[in-house]
């Protein structure tokens, strides 16, 4: 495919210089020496600039042939790119839909949670008022002695404990 590609100077050289050889032997023998000089020497210059041409062509190619290396070098690279940013984008679209059911999951839990709690409470100021009523009754014994004792720890300077007496006999 390369030699495709290149200018075969040397072909083409050699067919310049069989015609410039054909037309000289021509002229020879008709006898135009002056011309076949002058031809001789319009020949000569053809075939340098051809030569230049041919060598400039080539280099030209050899230059066009590396850029399109160097380019499908570079659409590699960007096609690898591309395909990591779609795993990425792939990969963080997953997580997203793993992070949304899971918040929809501890959204629940949570609302449930909510609402255990406000059960409890509700329980717990029944439980509160059944004690206050409890000890409404037990405090409106007038004149009757305690039928109980309150106690507390505290604690001392000392960093003792001691028990203290705070309602009863």
């Amino acid at each position: 495919m390369a030699s495709r590609k290149r200018f075969d100077a040397k072909k083409h050289l050699i067919r310049i210089a069989l015609a410039g050889l054909i037309m000289a032997t021509s002229l020879v023998f008709t006898g135009c020496g002056k011309q076949i000089a002058r031809i001789e020497e319009y020949q000569l210059k053809l075939q340098r600039l051809s030569e230049t041409n041919a060598e400039q062509v080539a280099r030209s190619l050899a230059r066009l042939e590396e850029n399109l290396k160097k380019l499908y070098v570079a659409l590699a690279d960007v096609q690898a790119g591309t395909n990591r940013g779609a795993t990425n984008i792939a990969a963080a679209q997953q997580g997203q839909m793993k992070l949304q059911e899971m918040l929809r999951e501890n959204s629940q839990q949570l609302s449930n949670n909510i609402a255990a709690v406000g059960q409890d409470q509700r329980r717990l100021q029944g439980q509160t008022e059944l004690v206050q009523s409890n000890i409404q009754k037990v405090a409106s014994t007038e004149g009757a002695e305690p039928c109980l004792q309150v106690r507390r720890w505290k604690r001392q300077p000392d960093g003792a404990w001691q028990l203290q007496k705070v309602y009863g006999k």
